[in-house]
């Protein structure tokens, strides 16, 4: 199930077109899913007083349109099954009228800062729930 949050488009998020940046979109996906993790008991601060944290490793987007300037957003995300020793998790960007705007996979490593040591999902001292994978981003890959 996702979880969701309302966002507004900050004038400041946004270019000198009025679209909301690549960068913006993703501070409010790291944001949500750091509140959905707060909201099942695993706050940033407390993971990491736990010897914790979570690291981007790479993030698939599509955009299929991008958000205007001040336009009133819905940023929802689920944590899925993991995948070696990467949590994966999805997000979504949508219109309050329910038009979907942006779709991204990310793939993510737990580390315990103290030792730099990457922990595999196992690893993880709290019970958690994985969804079913729903979205279908394409992987681009670039030439070296």
């Amino acid at each position: 199930m996702y979880y969701f949050r309302e966002e507004k488009a900050k004038y400041y998020d946004c270019d000198n077109r009025n679209l909301l940046r690549i960068s913006a979109a993703m501070k409010y996906m790291q944001q949500t899913s750091s509140e959905h993790l707060a909201s099942l008991g695993y706050a940033v601060e407390q993971l990491y007083q736990e010897n914790l944290v979570f690291l981007l490793s790479k993030m698939n987007i599509e955009v299929h349109r991008m958000p205007l300037c001040s336009e009133s957003l819905r940023v929802g995300t689920a944590a899925t099954k993991p995948r070696g020793a990467r949590f994966i998790r999805e997000f979504v960007i949508d219109s309050v009228e329910g038009e979907r705007l942006v779709s991204a996979i990310s793939h993510w490593i737990l580390v315990e800062p103290s030792t730099r040591r990457i922990l595999r999902p196992a690893s993880f001292p709290h019970p958690f729930h994985f969804e079913e994978v729903a979205l279908t981003v394409p992987d681009v890959r670039y030439p070296k």
